[in-house]
């Protein structure tokens, strides 16, 4: 067992997409006036997941590139395909 190669590992990795109709992608992870939306995706939409945000429990937000730039989307807002 490599131990140095698990910790790099990603534990989100793998494809996922939007199920809401549309999701707003935002600069930093939040929601609120200080939190710029930079983009909104359609249902359907496909990514992969480049990192992870907790906001201590309250929200789960995940960091995505989006057209270059680190954005961040809401993980209720996405599922995970096979």
């Amino acid at each position: 067992m490599n131990f140095s190669t698990m910790e790099n590992e990603n534990p989100y990795e793998g494809l996922y997409r939007v199920t809401v109709s549309a999701a707003n992608i935002r600069k930093e992870p939040g929601i609120g006036k200080r939190n710029e939306v930079i983009g909104t995706v359609m249902r359907g939409t496909k990514f992969e997941l480049t990192g992870e945000y907790d906001t201590s429990g309250k929200d789960k937000w995940f960091k995505i590139d989006y057209k270059g730039e680190t954005g961040y989307i809401l993980e209720s807002l996405i599922e995970k395909l096979d």
